[in-house]
């Protein structure tokens, strides 16, 4: 990585400057250091959490996350989908990179519940706006949250997910299909 002028490394300039220019699909590229050419080593690498990030920490987010969040505090629908998004995959806890000493007394299943709420929070705004993706993503996460909570109202993220389908049939369906699912795993 380089650094520029402005003693910046040259992704932290990339995530900011695309913050800026309110251009979020490349907010996700600029912010995030994946492989890139192959998508398996990408995907193992986002499960991981094994990636650099350009967003800071939760105490500490970075001017661009900052900024991400102002927006998204605006009521801009995209800036809230891609700060939920963001907010959850870069301040998730995996085994690897979990310090219990920066935790205190915490667990890192409470830690990561409290970062998964946060991150719903945002993406629910953009679903309420009528975002597709946030639509689709939170109904996913009711289904996940079923597992731990088998009294979450799955009508909610059946709801979601039909709306999604008007802007996005094909995906909209496979996630109509595992809202059904899981609601017959639980009668």
């Amino acid at each position: 990585m380089l650094l520029t002028a402005s003693g910046a490394w040259a992704g932290e300039k990339d995530c900011h400057d695309s913050v800026i220019a309110r251009d979020y699909s490349r907010t996700i590229v600029a912010c995030l250091e994946l492989p890139r050419a192959d998508r398996l080593a990408m995907l193992d690498a986002l499960s991981r959490g094994d990636y650099v990030h350009h967003l800071g920490t939760l105490d500490r987010p970075s001017q661009a996350f900052s900024l991400l969040r102002a927006h998204a505090s605006t009521g801009d629908v995209d800036a809230q989908y891609v700060y939920g998004t963001l907010y959850g995959m870069v301040h998730v806890a995996s085994p690897e990179n979990w310090v219990q000493a920066e935790r205190g007394t915490r667990t890192r299943e409470s830690y990561n519940s409290a970062v998964r709420a946060e991150s719903a929070v945002w993406i629910k705004k953009a679903a309420d706006q009528g975002h597709t993706l946030a639509m689709l993503d939170l109904a996913d996460y009711y289904v996940q949250l079923s597992y731990d909570d088998p009294t979450i109202d799955l009508q909610v993220a059946l709801d979601y997910a039909n709306r999604a389908g008007s802007d996005n049939e094909a995906i909209a369906a496979l996630v109509v299909e595992k809202v059904r699912r899981r609601i017959d795993e639980l009668r």
